[in-house]
């Protein structure tokens, strides 16, 4: 977690940041849940002042090392690829790309769902992802 990088300690990761291979391949090493600055719940709210704190997080294992991520810091490190390298808010890429592809493709974007496709759903033994607001999956 962010707090075991403590009190200026980056850990022996200080050194070039994560690139953006690192990043899309969720092997940055900003992997923690939320920002070590971060000490209250109306901070990480704040988008820009989480945006903020994660950009100056240090890594907690060196950029490249190893594989994995959580949630809630690879939002906020997509959102700044898009910002700094793109000039573009992650939310105007995102309507400006992805849903207009899809709605070029017949897609309503809102009802996007972003998992396993059916056929790979079923050779993972996973439910296929239902549309209505039950549990249960549809019944064939």
């Amino acid at each position: 977690p962010a707090g075991d990088v403590a009190g200026g300690d980056d850990g022996g990761c200080a050194g070039a940041g994560p690139t953006v291979a690192d990043v899309l391949g969720h092997r940055a090493g900003l992997w923690s849940v939320v920002p070590r600055d971060v000490k209250e719940l109306s901070h990480l709210l704040d988008y820009e002042g989480a945006l903020a704190a994660w950009q100056s997080t240090p890594p907690l294992e060196p950029p490249g090392s190893a594989q994995r991520y959580h949630a809630a810091s690879y939002g906020y490190l997509c959102a700044s690829l898009c910002r700094d390298l793109a000039g573009v808010e992650l939310s105007e890429l995102w309507d400006g790309v992805v849903a207009a592809a899809a709605r070029s493709r017949g897609f309503d974007p809102g009802e996007m769902l972003l998992t396993l496709p059916p056929h790979l759903a079923a050779s993972r033994d996973v439910a296929p992802p239902t549309r209505n607001s039950s549990s249960k999956p549809m019944e064939e």
